[in-house]
C-alpha cells in the first residue's frame, strides 16, 4: 500500500485523476480543503465520526480500519492529532499506527481513545 501512496500522493491508487478531482499540485487552490482528494476527505470524515461515535476506541482498531480502508497511518495520525488539539478526544501515550507498532508486539496494550 505504501508503494501506491508513494506513486500517487493524492489518491494512492492510480497515476491519473481517476476520481476527477482536478487537483493541480503546481497550482494549489485558495481553499486548502480542495487540495485533498475526495477519497482522502471522505476517509478523514468517516474516521472522525467513527472515533467520536466510539465505533473505534483504540489505536489498534483505528489502525486496522485505516489499512482496510486503503490508507496509511500518516493519514490517520494527522486527523487524530487535530482532534486532540481541538480537545475532541484525549489519549495517554503514543499512538501506534504502523504494523510493527500495533500487530507485531503482542504484549503491547492498545492506547485507548477517550471522548472529551
Amino acid at each position: 500500500m505504501k508503494v501506491c501512496w508513494d506513486k500517487d500522493k493524492l489518491r494512492g491508487q492510480a497515476n491519473f485523476d481517476i476520481d476527477k478531482d482536478h487537483i493541480q499540485i503546481a497550482e494549489p487552490s485558495l481553499f486548502p480543503q480542495f487540495n485533498k482528494s475526495k477519497k482522502l476527505r471522505l476517509f478523514e470524515d468517516d474516521l472522525k465520526q467513527k472515533v467520536l461515535n466510539q465505533n473505534l476506541k483504540s489505536d489498534k482498531e483505528i489502525y486496522i480500519h485505516t489499512i482496510t480502508s486503503g490508507f496509511l497511518g500518516s493519514h490517520t495520525r494527522s486527523v487524530l492529532k487535530a482532534m486532540k488539539k481541538s480537545k475532541k478526544i484525549k489519549y495517554k501515550g503514543r499512538l501506534a499506527l504502523t504494523y510493527s507498532g500495533v500487530m507485531k508486539d503482542s504484549s503491547r496494550k492498545p492506547v485507548q481513545i477517550e471522548i472529551v
